[in-house]
């Protein structure tokens, strides 16, 4: 009779639904951050405050489908992917399929995300001891301690193969990366936080982009400016570090930040040390590095004209092939700002850029980056070689005798 009391009562227990907790209570009260600058501790939405709005929309129940994409280094892969992962597996306790491109990817997903998010979690136990998952190796199916199984799946299976297993949750992931480099502001400062940022780009920089393929030669940039109208003093401090490879730039023109106009130098001298087409290079000698200024509209109006020529001409600008929508974000930077023309008095007709929207940082990427090409060399139109005009040959004077004679007689 004994036994059968407690017999009962463990089946109660277990019988009793437990209380489930939101997807942002679950994240901030079981989640720990395997990697990054915050590895080791506790996920918080406040350091990304997206997360917040991200969690607070899902929990909603207002979304059958919840799709999340974003710049690299922004914590979407944890937030947005792993978290929901976790939370239908571990608090509720169901099955979840992961959908993915390719299945060859199922096994870098499991290990670099999904199962180091796990390890360190109180959820670890739940692990599996044999069979898929445990040992490394392929994975397609892992199935956890308390009931709950993780399938992966691509789009590449047949009816057959997909029909076969159902879940009611179906996570999936897409990386879309524009080159933006997290800056940690909250818990480090925003100048200490900036200066790991530029550090972290000068490794990269250096590492170079393969040419070609991706196991093509790499190729290491010559120049890297730096746009030094924000955090001045940190950007000046990393050039000096860096070298003259990185060097700091400040966009002159009619609609820029400070309202300068770009005043091109004639000649070089102590403090301009050289003069490009549409920017020049100024000596600070109590900052001990150089200095770009550089005509953001000259530089604008170029980057549209290439953009705008035909592919076929000579000097178009391309981009990396993807699918359109995943340069959407690039675009709307590009056409952040308009051209416009405006008669000034003692100037006559000039271009300027009006800016439409704030969100305009590719496109000041993107014009220095080509006026730096121009100071490595890079033209659109080649210049033909210069050579000198060959110098007539002087043969000297014969030697004469006083009275005008020859000096040598050769002919008699």
């Amino acid at each position: 009779m004994h036994q059968t009391v407690n017999d009962l009562r463990v089946f109660l227990r277990q019988a009793r639904p437990h209380r489930l907790r939101t997807m942002r209570a679950f994240a901030e009260e079981e989640v720990v951050i395997p990697d990054g600058p915050y590895a080791g501790r506790r996920f918080r939405c406040s350091r990304q405050p997206y997360t917040a709005l991200w969690f607070d929309q899902v929990d909603s129940g207002c979304w059958p489908r919840c799709v999340a994409t974003g710049p690299t280094q922004s914590g979407k892969t944890l937030a947005c992917f792993v978290v929901p992962l976790l939370y239908h597996l571990f608090e509720i306790q169901e099955t979840v399929i992961c959908g993915l491109p390719d299945m060859d990817m199922a096994g870098d997903k499991w290990r670099e995300d999904i199962l180091a998010a796990i390890e360190r979690s109180r959820y670890r136990d739940l692990l599996p001891r044999r069979g898929g998952g445990s040992r490394g190796g392929r994975v397609e199916s892992i199935q956890f301690g308390n009931g709950a199984t993780l399938k992966f799946m691509s789009g590449g299976g047949g009816d057959k193969s997909r029909a076969g297993f159902t879940s009611r949750v179906v996570v999936s992931g897409h990386i879309v990366d524009y080159g933006r480099i997290e800056i940690a502001s909250d818990d480090l400062g925003v100048e200490q936080a900036t200066l790991i940022a530029l550090r972290q780009f000068r490794k990269m920089l250096r590492e170079g982009w393969p040419v070609g393929s991706a196991n093509g030669e790499q190729m290491i940039p010559q120049q890297a400016w730096i746009d030094a109208g924000y955090m001045t003093p940190v950007v000046y401090g990393f050039c000096r570090e860096s070298g003259d490879k990185f060097r700091p730039a400040i966009g002159r023109g009619a609609a820029q930040q400070h309202r300068q106009w770009y005043n091109r130098p004639t000649r070089t001298g102590a403090l301009v040390k050289h003069v490009g087409e549409g920017f020049h290079i100024n000596h600070l000698r109590p900052e001990r590095l150089h200095i770009v200024e550089v005509d953001a509209d000259h530089w604008k109006t170029w980057v549209h004209q290439r953009l705008g020529a035909p592919m076929e001409v000579p000097g178009a600008m391309s981009l990396f092939r993807a699918a359109p929508q995943e340069h959407l974000a690039l675009a709307k930077h590009l056409t952040a700002e308009t051209k416009t023309e405006e008669f000034v008095a003692g100037k006559g007709v000039v271009v300027k850029w009006q800016r439409l929207r704030r969100q305009n940082h590719w496109f000041d990427a993107l014009y220095n980056a080509c006026a730096a090409g121009y100071l490595c060399g890079v033209r659109l139109v080649s210049e033909p070689a210069v050579h000198a005009a060959p110098k007539p040959e002087v043969r000297p004077a014969p030697l004469t005798m006083p009275d005008g004679r020859p000096f040598l007689i050769t002919e008699r």
